[in-house]
């Protein structure tokens, strides 16, 4: 199904959502991520019996793409490891400054890219103020690696708690059906 997308039958093709999740008590639902898919997850409604949801992604900063080599900002070990303790309380502020929670790299490894995971975003300031000080998020790496010698060790010598970050996946809208 991953790889297609859809159940295929005999007669019909029936497109599922992006997730089936199946609760304590054995209800199951269908997720579809993201908005806009009214018409194919009301289908596989009406196909299977099956409710579906639409979850918001607005706000999860799990899409987000580095804008200097155009690859997916993924999440690291310690994110997944600690998103899949059912017991910790994440909230909904999602965003984890690296520096100070990564138990996987030092800090001094963090500051200095060996870490592929972390993810570096802040506005201009007057003490940091380069071609990348714009906002989004980008590769940490890629950052160390697009500026001069000069700009990159006096990034590190920052030691930036705010801009060198990662997220937890968030996603508004399944709180509900659980």
């Amino acid at each position: 199904m991953l790889l297609t997308q859809k159940f295929i039958g005999l007669s019909t093709v029936v497109v599922p959502p992006d997730f089936l999740i199946i609760s304590k008590n054995k209800d199951i639902y269908g997720i579809e991520v993201g908005i806009k898919k009214e018409i194919q997850s009301g289908s596989f409604s009406l196909q299977t019996n099956i409710p579906t949801a639409t979850i918001d992604t607005i706000n999860s900063r799990v899409s987000d793409r580095c804008p200097i080599c155009k690859k997916w900002i993924t999440f690291c070990d310690k994110i997944i490891e600690d998103y899949s303790n059912v017991n910790l309380e994440l909230g909904k502020n999602a965003k984890v400054k690296c520096l100070e929670y990564c138990t996987i790299f030092s800090e001094d490894e963090i500051l200095n890219g060996f870490c592929p995971h972390a993810k570096y975003s802040r506005k201009a300031t007057r003490a940091i103020n380069h071609e990348f000080t714009t906002g989004k998020h980008y590769h940490y790496t890629c950052v160390l690696k697009s500026l001069d010698e000069n700009q990159r060790n006096a990034l590190i010598g920052q030691r930036d708690l705010v801009a060198i970050l990662a997220h937890f996946p968030y996603y508004s809208g399944l709180e509900t059906l659980f």
